[in-house]
């Protein structure tokens, strides 16, 4: 049940460039139920502080990231990220990015 799942976990996918050349991350379509509607403004917590930010229809989280790119990009496929709800009810997430170590 979607409503049961305080956690998401997927792979940054191949589509890279785009993704650090707008400072933009992508969510994979079968995670977005995880988040609230399309253009509906959360709380991302992140090791550069709190960003304000919602995701687009088509899959992106991309306002405020670009200070988060600054720190941690570039993102590269196979990279993780993981997003955990701290709070449904003021819509706070947290994010944890792994890189993939070869």
């Amino acid at each position: 049940h979607p409503e049961d799942i305080n956690s998401i976990t997927f792979n940054i996918c191949n589509e890279v460039h785009s993704m650090n050349m707008y400072n933009k991350l992508y969510v994979p379509e079968t995670h977005r139920f995880f988040f609230p509607g399309s253009d509906k403004e959360f709380i991302l917590v992140t090791d550069i502080g709190n960003i304000k930010t919602s995701l687009s229809t088509n899959g992106y989280i991309s306002k405020g990231l670009r200070q988060w790119f600054a720190l941690n990009g570039p993102v590269m496929p196979n990279d993780e990220i993981t997003i955990n709800l701290i709070d449904e009810e003021n819509s706070f997430y947290e994010l944890f990015y792994f890189k993939h170590v070869k």
